[in-house]
């Protein structure tokens, strides 16, 4: 007995080894085993196909959130605007932007906002449309905004809608558009 327990003693390192190495290995079969086992039931259950349902709505869900949040909840495709493509403004919207500021800015500033735009280059006259926001929403910032700003904080509705700078940018962007595709005939809306 005296010779296994001394054998035990100087092969410790490669008997631990050994005996960890079948450990993991028994645990790597059984873990395996149990992923098949359960892609077996979900794929037998038909949930890839529930799934994929769930996640079209919430993609359709976001789509909508997404656009409020971009837009906001101000009535500004009910109010200001006529229709979606392409989209005029309404007899509130001519009026808010003749009021609010944006005429000023887009008559100042219209050519520089255009060359803005024009450095990214867009293809066609929704990408103008949505450049032309998107152009002016990221410069609210700068002190070209700070008396539209000022309007806003004093007349935060006007005619009894709540108003923001989103509206600003749409109505503003609207008139942009049409002056960048007025300067760029190439982009032809009706191709």
């Amino acid at each position: 007995m005296d010779a296994f327990v001394s054998y035990i003693v100087e092969k410790w390192p490669f008997i631990f080894l050994i005996i960890a190495a079948t450990i993991f290995a028994c645990w790597m079969v059984f873990s395996l085993k149990t992923v098949k086992r359960s892609t077996k039931k979900f794929e037998s259950e038909g949930d890839c196909k529930h799934h994929a349902d769930g996640v079209s709505k919430i993609e359709s869900k976001l789509d909508k959130i997404y656009d409020l949040l971009l837009l906001g909840n101000t009535g500004i495709g009910t109010s200001m605007g006529k229709s979606q493509s392409p989209t005029q403004l309404s007899d509130i919207g001519v009026k808010f932007f003749e009021s609010c500021g944006t005429k000023e800015l887009i008559e100042d500033h219209g050519s520089y906002y255009a060359s803005v735009m024009q450095a990214q280059k867009p293809s066609t006259a929704l990408d103008v449309e949505k450049l032309a926001f998107d152009t002016l929403f990221m410069d609210t910032a700068s002190d070209k905004f700070i008396a539209i700003k000022n309007y806003l904080y004093n007349n935060p509705e006007f005619e009894g809608i709540k108003v923001g700078l989103k509206d600003v940018c749409f109505v503003a962007g609207i008139k942009l558009r049409d002056i960048y595709l007025t300067a760029h005939p190439e982009i032809d809306p009706n191709k």
